[in-house]
C-alpha cells in the first residue's frame, strides 16, 4: 500500500511539473490566438495588425502584432508577406509595442519556435522593427531589410520635450535573436541604429548597402560563426557587449567611433576566442577610451595597431586580460593610463613601451606577463604612480630602460614599492642603476 501510495505521488508530483512548464512555456503570443478582428485589429493572409498612434511617428499607423492569426496558420505557413497598408493607412513597424514607445519593453514569447516560415516579405513601408516577433521564426535562413528601415530592435526613447526619437539603446534588444537558422541579412539602405542580432549562432554574413550610426548592445553577441564584419565608416558609437563573442578574427575599428561602450556596459570584443588582429584607424579625436574589459579573454589576439593621431589614449581596467597571444601593441606613445589588471596574464608579451605621457599603471596592470622581459621607458622625468603588483609574476630580472638617471632612479624605487624584486633598471646607456 505505501508502494503504491508513493508511486502515485510520483506521478502526480511529474504531472504537475508538466502542467507549470507548459503553462510557463506558453507564449503570450500563442494563449492570443485565434484573433478577432475589431477597430484596432485587422487580419490579412493570417497575419495580425494592431493600430497604433503616436504624433512623432506621423499619427495613426499600423504594426505587426501576430505572425499568425491561427494556430493552424502557425503550424502551416511557409511565407509572410507583410501588406503596405490598410485602409488607406501605412504599415509602419513590425513589434513595436504601440502603446508604450518609450518604455523599455521585455517580450514574453516563451519558448515559441516556428520552423514552418523559410522567408518573410517587408513592404518598403517599415520603419521599425521591435524587440522579439522575428526570434521565433526559427525556419528563416535569409532576411532582406527594406531601406526604409531606420532601426532594429525596441530603440525609441522620450525627448525631454515629448517627441520620439531614436537614439542609442541604453539596454540590450532582442529583434532577431536566436534565430536558429538565419544565415544572411541584407540592410537595402541605411540604419541609424543596427542590433538585435545576439545568438544567432549561424549567421556568416551581415550586408550594409547604406551607412548606420550606430551598433546597438549585444548587437552580435554569440554570433559565433560570424568571422568578418566591416564597421561602417559613418558609425559613431558601438554599444557594450556588441560582438561579445563572436567569431569575428579581425576587427577595424573606423575614426568616426568615439566610444566603445561604456563603464556600465562595456565588454565590446569579450570572449572573442578567434580575434588575431585590431586596428584603430587614425582619427581626429583628442583622446580614446578603451574601456572595461574591451578585448578581455581574447585569448588568439595577437596585433593591436593604436592611432598615432590621438594625445591622449586610456586603457582601462582588464581591457586586455587574459590575451594569451599577444605579442605587441603599437603606437604605445600617447598612452596617458594603464588600469588595473590591463594586460593581466597576456602570456606572449615580451616587450612594452611606456609612453612618457603615461601618469599611472594600476594595480596588477602586467601581473602574469611571464615572459615580459623589457620595458622601455620613454620619459626623462620622474616615474608615474606604479599600483601594487603591477609587474607581478613577469619574467624573472625584467629589464626597465628609462631615458636618464633621473627616470631611471625614480622607476626604480616605484617599482620596488609596487612589491617586484627582481629586476633590472638602467637608462639608455645601459647604465644599471
Amino acid at each position: 500500500m505505501k508502494k503504491l501510495l508513493h508511486i502515485l505521488s510520483v506521478v502526480m508530483l511529474v504531472a504537475c511539473c508538466a502542467l507549470i512548464a507548459g503553462a510557463q512555456g506558453e507564449s503570450s503570443l500563442t494563449a492570443q490566438r485565434p484573433y478577432k478582428e475589431n477597430e484596432k485589429i485587422k487580419i490579412i493572409d493570417n497575419v495580425v495588425y494592431q493600430l497604433c498612434e503616436d504624433k512623432a511617428l506621423g499619427g495613426k499607423f499600423y504594426e505587426v502584432y501576430d505572425w499568425f492569426a491561427t494556430p493552424e496558420a502557425a503550424d502551416n505557413t511557409a511565407e509572410i508577406n507583410i501588406v503596405p497598408e490598410i485602409g488607406g493607412i501605412k504599415v509602419k513597424a513590425v513589434k513595436q509595442d504601440g502603446d508604450s514607445y518609450s518604455d523599455y519593453y521585455i517580450p514574453d514569447y516563451g519558448t515559441e519556435h516556428n520552423y514552418s516560415v523559410k522567408r518573410v516579405t517587408l513592404p518598403d513601408t517599415v520603419e521599425y522593427i521591435g524587440n522579439g516577433l522575428f526570434s521565433i521564426l526559427d525556419g528563416v535562413e535569409e532576411l532582406v531589410i527594406p531601406a526604409s528601415v531606420r532601426a532594429t530592435g525596441n530603440l525609441l526613447y522620450l525627448y525631454s520635450d515629448g517627441g520620439y526619437g531614436a537614439g542609442v539603446p541604453e539596454y540590450p534588444v532582442w529583434t532577431f535573436e536566436g534565430m536558429e537558422s538565419l544565415k544572411r541579412v541584407t540592410f537595402s539602405g541605411s540604419i541609424e541604429i543596427l542590433g538585435g542580432f545576439k545568438n544567432c549562432k549561424k549567421l556568416e554574413k551581415v550586408t550594409l548597402k547604406g551607412d548606420a550610426e550606430y551598433i546597438g548592445c549585444d548587437a552580435f553577441y554569440g554570433c559565433t560563426s560570424l568571422k568578418s564584419f566591416k564597421i561602417p565608416s559613418t558609425v559613431m558609437e558601438i554599444g557594450g557587449y556588441a560582438f561579445y563573442g563572436s567569431g569575428i578574427t579581425s576587427i577595424t575599428i573606423p575614426a568616426s567611433v568615439k566610444r566603445l561602450g561604456d563603464e556600465d556596459y562595456a565588454s565590446v570584443f569579450k570572449n572573442c576566442k578567434k580575434l588575431t588582429k585590431v586596428v584603430f584607424s587614425d582619427r581626429k579625436a583628442s583622446q580614446l577610451l578603451i574601456d572595461l574589459d574591451t578585448f578581455r579573454n581574447c585569448t588568439a589576439l595577437k596585433k593591436v595597431y593604436l592611432p598615432k593621431s590621438v594625445k591622449r589614449i586610456y586603457i582601462e581596467p582588464m581591457a586586455f586580460r587574459n590575451c594569451r597571444k599577444l605579442t605587441k601593441i603599437y603606437n604605445t606613445d600617447n598612452i596617458v593610463r594603464i588600469g588595473e589588471q590591463a594586460f593581466r596574464t597576456c602570456t606572449s608579451l615580451t616587450s612594452f613601451t611606456v609612453s612618457a605621457k603615461v601618469t599611472k599603471i594600476g594595480k596588477n596592470a602586467f601581473y602574469g606577463c611571464t615572459k615580459l622581459k623589457k620595458v622601455t621607458v620613454n620619459s626623462k622625468k620622474a616615474a608615474p604612480s606604479i599600483g601594487k603588483k603591477a609587474f607581478g609574476r613577469t619574467a624573472e630580472g625584467i629589464k626597465f630602460v628609462a631615458k636618464n638617471s633621473t627616470a631611471a632612479k625614480s622607476w626604480k624605487s616605484g617599482l620596488k614599492k609596487s612589491g617586484l624584486k627582481k629586476m633590472k633598471v638602467c637608462y639608455v646607456k645601459y647604465v644599471n642603476v
